[in-house]
Parts: C-alpha cells; structure tokens; sequence
C-alpha cells in the first residue's frame, strides 16, 4: 500500500507560470545559440521575456525572434510568452 508521500511527490516540483516559461526562454535560447544564459537572466513582464544578456546576443534573439518564440511555445505549450526582447 502507498502511503501519503507516496502520493505527494508528484507536487514537489511545482513552479509558477513564470518560472517556466523563464524555463523555457533560457532553453531555446541555448539551444540555439549555445550559450550558457540562466533562469535569473530572463524576466518576465506582461507576456514578454525580457533577456540580460550581451549586445551580440540579443541582437541574434532579435534576428531569430520568431524561431524562438515557437520553440518557447513548444516548450510551454501555450501562448505564455507573447514578444522577447
């Protein structure tokens, strides 16, 4: 028989809507640019991901937005993040 932690480990890993899709962004951003850019260098700010990062590099997000924004989508799964900047 299964006990109750058994029960609740499927709630340990619970994070805000925000906090994945700053997942997400940092993700396909890497990926694509093979970086190393982290959660904390992402915010979130009504629909957008707004990316601290260097000039280079968000010059190649602003070149390769919408590429990002549907890998972010297939991350995520909904419309979470709207622009990134």
């Amino acid at each position: 028989m299964l006990g109750i932690a058994e029960y609740l480990k499927k709630f340990a890993n619970f994070t805000t809507p925000a906090q994945s899709a700053k997942r997400a962004v940092a993700k396909a951003v890497n990926e694509k640019f093979l970086t190393s850019l982290s959660e904390e260098d992402v915010t979130m700010r009504d629909g957008g991901a707004f990316v601290k990062a260097s000039g280079v590099l968000k010059s190649e997000i602003a070149l390769n937005k919408e590429n990002l924004l549907s890998e972010v989508k297939k991350f995520l799964g909904t419309d979470a993040v709207r622009d990134l900047r």
